[in-house]
């Protein structure tokens, strides 16, 4: 018989959220890996254990909101480039000499004219205005005018742009509505107690029952464990002190 490994020691509270779940996203892998039939952990406890993660890492992206914010702002300011330059081709189409750009041209306009100023309504509204002038600018009768100008390709990247800010927002949405209803810090706790069961299920078995599978999931806990805490002394050498994050005021 080998000799028995434990599970290493780690103090969960020391490490920031970004910290926390990233390791027990990397926790939620191996035990994956490793199968919980081979570890002894039920497919109860497991599931409890995925949805935290799964919501911790909501409440990692819930504090990019500057970032998000930054990127909608980007992202409306191309689609309003797009707007612009397709009411443009349409207008001067319609002063063409010739007659088959004129004609394109008269034909879309009046799809776009009650969408002018289409780039100056709120955002939300300006996401709906874009998919209805998208679904107009499909339909049989005005597909060959668009080809006609060539603006194919200017619909579909105002189709995707819009699509991309609409999933953003939500996003944020979902993650503010996690934000308003749950606290980290009751999440990381539950947590806590739910990687303590799995890994000590998992111990327990790799004493009473050895087997490859079950000592490969200790030994590589343990690695995971040895890389967060080397991690985690990294980052406190670059700050003067190391927040304790994991504080409701915080959240």
């Amino acid at each position: 018989m080998g000799a028995i490994v434990k599970i290493k020691a780690l103090s969960l509270s020391k490490l920031n959220n970004a910290e926390y779940g990233q390791f027990m996203t990397g926790v939620e892998k191996l035990v994956q890996e490793a199968t919980l039939e081979n570890i002894k952990v039920s497919e109860e406890l497991f599931d409890k254990f995925k949805a935290n993660v799964e919501r911790l890492v909501e409440w990692n992206y819930q504090a990019r909101t500057g970032k998000e914010t930054k990127n909608l702002s980007e992202i409306d300011k191309e689609r309003n480039q797009l707007l612009v330059y397709l009411f443009s081709v349409i207008r001067t189409a319609k002063k063409a000499l010739s007659k088959q750009a004129k004609t394109a041209g008269d034909a879309l306009y009046e799809v776009v004219k009650p969408l002018s100023g289409a780039s100056k309504l709120p955002n939300q509204q300006k996401t709906l205005a874009i998919k209805a002038l998208v679904n107009d600018f499909s339909k049989s009768e005005n597909t060959s005018f668009v080809k006609t100008l060539g603006l194919s390709d200017t619909i579909s990247s105002l189709e995707s742009v819009n699509k991309k800010y609409e999933t953003i927002v939500g996003e944020r949405t979902a993650s503010k509505a996690l934000n308003s209803t749950t606290s980290v810090y009751s999440i990381r706790k539950e947590t806590d107690i739910l990687y303590d069961e799995i890994t000590q299920r998992a111990y327990a078995e790799s004493v009473s029952n050895p087997s490859n599978e079950v000592n490969t999931f200790v030994k590589v806990v343990n690695r995971l464990i040895e890389d967060t805490n080397t991690a985690f002394k990294l980052r406190s050498r670059k700050t003067p002190s190391v927040e304790n994050v994991a504080k409701d005021k915080e959240f």
